[in-house]
């Protein structure tokens, strides 16, 4: 889970070995970075941020598309919003 100052709140294992996500990368909490390690895994990384900038845009709203990666990877990404404490958080780009 991402808020909306685009910081790392919460990920897990399974998040991070679909994603191929290094520790490192991750431990920085910056989702920008985590982005730019992700989108040189696509097959069209410009539609995938495209889809996470309207996906942080409107943190209410569901979000349902699938993913292809250039080693054939395909993932369904179905993001729902999130309240912590009360305040909207953007769902992760990467869920």
């Amino acid at each position: 889970m991402v808020d909306l100052q685009g910081r790392i709140r919460s990920s897990n294992q399974k998040f991070t070995e679909m994603w191929r996500v290094p520790d490192s990368v991750l431990a920085s909490g910056d989702d920008d970075r985590v982005l730019a390690f992700v989108q040189e895994q696509l097959q069209d990384p410009d539609s995938f941020v495209e889809k996470v900038r309207e996906m942080y845009s409107l943190p209410e709203a569901e979000s349902h598309d699938t993913i292809e990666f250039s080693d054939g990877r395909v993932f369904e990404r179905y993001s729902t919003p999130q309240r912590v404490e009360g305040t909207w958080s953007a769902a992760s780009g990467l869920s």
